[in-house]
């Protein structure tokens, strides 16, 4: 599985993120500056491992390593226990949070919007 990764994307240097959501890639929709950071919105995500991304607004450092995540995840449990049809997920590198479940979150703009928002916070940036 390791060998296919590295074919798919290409050796790349380790980097030490952290925790981030474990995707074999997706479609890049955008890409724009949220103040000196680089964002690529992507969806249609190719999921590994147990949890289901529909859409990832991944953010980059100017050295081009990743410094931030948000991730609209399924919400596998929706049918059983109710709730939103995915959760708004964010990776700091440290660790992993759900902030709401939403069938809003399918949505790619409102996705969109809402983790442009959500990363300026983070940030600091007040453009």
């Amino acid at each position: 599985m390791l060998g296919f990764l590295k074919r798919l994307f290409g050796a790349r240097q380790q980097t030490s993120f952290g925790y981030a959501p474990a995707i074999g890639g997706g479609r890049t929709v955008r890409q724009f500056a949220i103040g000196d950071y680089n964002a690529k919105l992507m969806t249609n995500i190719k999921s590994i491992g147990s949890v289901e991304y529909t859409h990832i607004l991944a953010v980059y450092g100017t050295d081009g390593n990743p410094v931030f995540f948000t991730a609209a995840e399924v919400n596998s449990m929706a049918d059983h226990f109710g709730g939103g049809s995915h959760y708004l997920g964010v990776f700091n590198g440290a660790g992993h949070s759900s902030i709401e479940d939403n069938d809003k979150w399918a949505n790619l703009e409102i996705f969109a919007e809402e983790s442009i928002k959500i990363v300026k916070d983070h940030f600091g940036v007040s453009e």
